[in-house]
């Protein structure tokens, strides 16, 4: 049965009262007009949502076809009577007014006045957005042991930069401001800091330590806490040493090896110092097989959770109930969701693991506001969670690492499937909902911007893969195996296990990284030469294993000495290609600067155990070289 009259007769009674209740005027009704409407109420004076904008084109369109000889179906009548009754329901200043849930957000922004950028302010905004870190407790149980100390000391707070030092100084500050201000105590945040334009930072720390040079240390009882970067840690170290009269300072430094250090600086203690390192923290777990990181779904759940004492989803209720339909709460609606929550952290902690991103909660409250709020006010396409968390790379540095991991990148048999089965489709809207399951109307709305636009096909296919991301991160189809073994093998390390395969993976890497030699226990000792090629046998034996942040450490001995080397995803990810054949290219030693040395360090360091080869690689002749008693022989074989 077609509904066709009543289909046209349903879309006249909207264009009418539309009409009336906006005050616009397109003149008599005709499927002309009716176009001319939505796109003044949406476009042009923005009085309803940009989703209702595009609810009213594809009526438009729905209009055109009939004239065409289309089909109206009692599903689409029932549609368009929804639509009726939802607009009669909108107040009609409901998209003029103001956005609580905008407000919430803006705050976020690292271009707010409320962004947590001063450590001597902490207003009660930013008292509800605190989450507590691990290092956190670990910093104010010294500084507890530094209030209640006698004679002089220092509370040494090392990371780097923009991980969250000044954050957690400043609620710090507030929290026990009676018993700093009691004590006297010197907070010192950044040694980049001057106190006067004519000193450099180092002239400027190095007066605030005054104190505590070799001749005053030891009388008084002055108390400073110093946070300070790593790197600026190691200049004023040679800085102090250079110019004298610190040496107890000079020495706990060196001592807390807090330089690229493996082992934990916390635990090095004495009378005058102690430390606290965001280099020893451990930002993940893995928990039936999923990241958890406490630290990100806690600052989470304080922006997306369904809690009445959460302002942003008092103020997502209140928009609600004024009938406010902006994009801004559609994006809000996915994120509270668990499957995108879960999503996200996980975005986060490859992000930090394999790109080397440093989150701090300023940083992660900003990527919060530009995932949820919308920048571009004249696409809707563009302005869906979908494309600002994958295709959003300008805004800032998260975003064009994430960019990096947009899984409509990846490339397999299920997808070219997907893509093939969407582009095909003559009815894309209804197909794509079908392959989204049970969540396919939910996320209709996002699709209705690419109806009818073959051009934008391949967008259309992105945005849905993108999508079946969000909704299931650890599906087949988007499994990165390399980095899912990374973090096993992390996390059992972790426990306290010492899982094998890293040290066949490092030993076996060891061998060939020169290139491949045909010798038993023997590596290439000059990979550079051509024509002659030096083979000495090294013996390597399993030492230890460790972590370091989001690095593993791995440490053979080899004739008494041991070796470490820090292995981080992108080594282990450049090891596992190597041993399945992959020729190294110059960039990959660059890229495994570490991993490089630590062969090197061995060969060069290592006497050959027994015997050494040479290898005239034009004729093939092959020459060992080997000692008997205090003679070196050279025997051809």
């Amino acid at each position: 049965m077609d509904y066709y009259k009543e289909y046209q007769s349903l879309a006249q009674n909207i264009f009418e009262y539309l009409s009336s209740k906006y005050n616009v005027k397109k003149g008599a009704y005709s499927v002309k007009s009716f176009s001319n409407l939505a796109y003044s109420l949406g476009n042009s004076y923005k009085r309803i949502s940009y989703y209702d904008t595009d609810q009213l084109i594809n009526v438009h369109k729905k209009l055109r076809g009939i004239e065409s000889g289309e089909v109206v179906t009692s599903t689409e009548i029932e549609n368009l009577e929804k639509l009726f009754e939802h607009f009669k329901t909108l107040d009609r200043n409901s998209q003029k007014a103001t956005s609580s849930l905008e407000i919430m957000f803006k705050k976020l922004s690292v271009q707010s006045k409320e962004a947590i950028i001063n450590e001597n302010e902490f207003d009660n905004f930013k008292t509800y957005l605190h989450v507590e870190r691990k290092i956190e407790r670990e910093f104010e149980k010294k500084l507890n042991e530094l209030i209640l100390s006698k004679g002089k000391k220092i509370l040494f707070l090392i990371g780097n930069v923009g991980d969250g030092k000044s954050h957690i100084l400043s609620y710090m500050k507030k929290k026990y401001e009676k018993e700093i201000e009691q004590k006297n105590i010197k907070i010192h945040n950044d040694a980049t800091e001057t106190n006067s334009p004519k000193n450099t930072a180092l002239e400027t720390m190095k007066q605030i330590l005054t104190p505590f040079s070799d001749d005053d240390i030891d009388f008084g009882n002055d108390k400073l806490v110093v946070a300070i970067n790593l790197g600026v840690l190691t200049n004023l170290k040679n800085y102090l040493k250079s110019n004298g009269n610190f040496s107890k300072v000079v020495e706990f430094l060196g001592e807390s090896e807090a330089f690229f250090n493996v082992k934990s600086i916390s635990k090095k203690e004495s009378l005058n110092f102690s430390v606290v390192s965001f280099m020893e923290v451990n930002n993940f777990e893995i928990v039936d097989g999923k990241i958890k990181n406490s630290f990100y779904r806690d600052i989470m759940e304080k922006i997306y959770s369904k809690d009445l004492k959460n302002p942003f989803y008092s103020a997502y209720l209140e928009d609600k109930k004024r009938g406010m339909t902006k994009i801004i709460h559609d994006n809000y609606e996915y994120l509270l969701r668990e499957d995108i929550k879960q999503a996200i952290v996980y975005l986060l902690v490859r992000a930090e693991i394999e790109y080397k991103v440093i989150l701090s909660a300023r940083t992660i409250l900003n990527f919060f506001f530009d995932i949820t709020v919308d920048r571009d006010e004249n696409s809707n396409t563009k302005s869906f969670l979908p494309y600002l968390l994958f295709d959003n790379r300008d805004r800032s540095d998260i975003l064009k690492v994430i960019g990096e991991m947009d899984p409509s990148g990846n490339q397999t048999r299920t997808i070219d499937e997907y893509s093939i089965s969407l582009y095909h489709a003559t009815d894309k809207l209804r197909t794509v909902t079908k392959l989204l399951g049970e969540d396919g109307k939910i996320f209709y709305k996002i699709f209705l911007g690419f109806q009818e636009k073959q051009e934008k096909i391949s967008e259309f296919i992105n945005t849905f893969l993108r999508l079946k991301f969000l909704m299931n991160y650890k599906s087949k189809i988007f499994n990165n195996k390399n980095f899912a073994d990374y973090l096993m093998l992390y996390s059992k390390i972790v426990s306290g296990e010492k899982p094998g395969e890293i040290y066949d993976l490092v030993y076996n890497s060891f061998k060939i990284w020169n290139g491949e030699s045909a010798e038993q226990r023997c590596v290439i000792k000059n990979p550079e030469s051509n024509q002659l090629k030096i083979l000495v046998e090294v013996d390597l034996q399993p030492h230890s294993q460790a972590v370091q942040g989001t690095n593993i450490v791995v440490s053979f001995s080899s004739m008494g000495i041991e070796y470490k080397v820090l292995i981080d995803y992108k080594a282990y990810e450049l090891l596992i290609k190597l041993n399945k054949g992959y020729f190294l290219k110059d960039e990959d030693i660059r890229l495994a600067t570490n991993f490089n040395r630590f062969v090197k360090e061995i060969i060069d360091k290592n006497e050959s155990l027994n015997r050494t080869i040479i290898l005239e690689t034009d004729s093939m002749n092959e020459y060992e070289l080997s000692s008997f008693g205090d003679k070196i022989k050279l025997d051809r074989r």
